[in-house]
């Protein structure tokens, strides 16, 4: 691998690990960071991915390193599929359940002592925000992040699980008992929380991302790009799938390929 390629990597996973606030990739000494309320996403599909094969769509990505997003054309229709749906329809995230601003507010004070480092005051926070809202099921993957930063996996995975009976597809509490189940040694464990969740939650593009991501760990090259493939059919700006992505090409010694992608998602993110 190149320096340049290397270096561009580095700076690159260093990059969106601050921005997504989650642990570094090896070691891993905690399963993610703490997670305020969601922004809703809206998923953005390329205009020709319905006349794309997968040995296409590579090469085209390849090809083109800096796509931009298709042009908006005001009060036009939506194409719709052979199903009935349109496009849009076909990709849009899953609902999670609403709770209460107060118990919103009592995260957000949560997420600033955590940040701060002052921990037991932010489990207190996020404990509020439970006992005024059942339903805020970020309080509980954040009560998780703290319990795993303390060396106390059970409990971690505890919280994350009820994080999960109450919006099964979140994926910060997905991703955070898969990493202790891989920190342990046991990949496959986590594999079998992550796939079942990413094949009934297909249009949560973090989701499959995720799923990409494991598979890779996993050395299964080939379903890891399947994975991302149809992710990117929603979106092929989603820059976890991307990162997952880059992970397989290296994987595979498909360097060239790699630095591809990167470049693609360094410009996404310019943008």
């Amino acid at each position: 691998m190149s320096r340049h390629l290397l270096l561009a990597l580095t700076l690159f996973f260093v990059a969106c690990n601050k921005a997504d606030e989650a642990a570094p990739e090896a070691p891993e000494p905690t399963s993610g960071g703490e997670a305020p309320a969601e922004a809703p996403y809206e998923p953005e599909r390329p205009a020709d991915a319905a006349s794309r094969v997968p040995a296409d769509e590579e090469r085209a990505r390849a090809e083109e390193p800096k796509p931009t997003p298709p042009p908006v054309v005001a009060d036009e229709p939506e194409e719709e599929s052979p199903w009935g749906q349109t496009k849009s329809e076909q990709c849009r995230p899953p609902e999670r359940p609403a709770f209460s601003s107060g118990a919103a507010g009592a995260i957000a004070d949560g997420v600033h002592a955590m940040r701060a480092g002052r921990d037991e005051e932010a489990k207190s926070h996020f404990t509020r925000a439970i006992s005024l809202d059942a339903r805020a099921y970020v309080a509980h993957h954040n009560l998780g992040v703290l319990a795993d930063r303390a060396g106390r996996e059970s409990e971690a995975l505890e919280h994350y699980r009820r994080a999960r009976q109450i919006a099964p597809d979140y994926t910060p509490s997905i991703r955070g008992a898969s990493t202790i189940e891989w920190r342990r040694g046991s990949i496959y464990d986590a594999l079998a929380l992550v796939a079942p969740l990413a094949q009934q939650y297909k249009t949560n593009l973090d989701l499959q991302a995720l799923h990409a991501e494991v598979l890779v760990r996993a050395g299964r090259y080939d379903e890891a790009w399947a994975v991302g493939r149809r992710a990117l059919e929603c979106d092929e700006r989603h820059v976890p799938t991307l990162k997952a992505i880059i992970r397989a090409s290296l994987a595979q010694g498909r360097h060239d390929l790699a630095e591809s992608v990167l470049t693609q998602a360094l410009a996404i993110r310019e943008t």
